[in-house]
């Protein structure tokens, strides 16, 4: 079975929900400034990253953890996938999860660092204020998708 977590942008909420779930980020804690900043930088570095289908590891439960950016093109991503399972015979389950509703103002933090290079440092700040807040919410949103995804694959 797979795991895809998806977002407007693979880098954004898709990537945190995901090392949440494979346990890089631990759940009752919130990640160190370091991993923070880490974060910022690849949300920074690949904020168009779109149709790349980006695999992450493996689940407790020996499930593949994927991520992909996708837009808001989330139907055509499941229709494209469910299309090359018939055409090839793939017959693997994928779980989806929809982890754009908490991107939040993570679009525009990177759009306006990126037009106004010298606002960087404060979007960096309101982004790490921002990722303390959230986190929590990804965390019970992750706590939520495994109890679905533990009942989803026996029946």
């Amino acid at each position: 079975m797979k795991v895809i977590y998806y977002g407007s942008t693979a880098t954004y909420a898709a990537y945190g929900m995901a090392a949440i779930h494979l346990g890089i980020y631990k759940k009752e804690k919130i990640p160190c400034h370091d991993d923070i900043i880490r974060q910022w930088n690849l949300c920074f570095n690949d904020s168009y990253q779109k149709g790349n289908l980006v695999y992450l590891g493996l689940d407790a439960e020996l499930r593949e953890v994927y991520i992909i950016g996708c837009g808001v093109h989330s139907r055509m991503l499941k229709k494209s996938f469910k299309g090359f399972g018939d055409l090839y015979g793939i017959d693997d389950a994928i779980f989806y999860v929809d982890a754009s509703p908490w991107e939040g103002i993570v679009k525009l933090l990177v759009a306006l660092s990126m037009k106004f290079p010298m606002i960087e440092p404060i979007t960096k700040r309101f982004y790490i204020h921002w990722y303390k807040r959230i986190f929590p919410i990804w965390t019970d949103r992750v706590r939520m998708e495994w109890e679905k995804l533990s009942g989803w694959g026996n029946s």
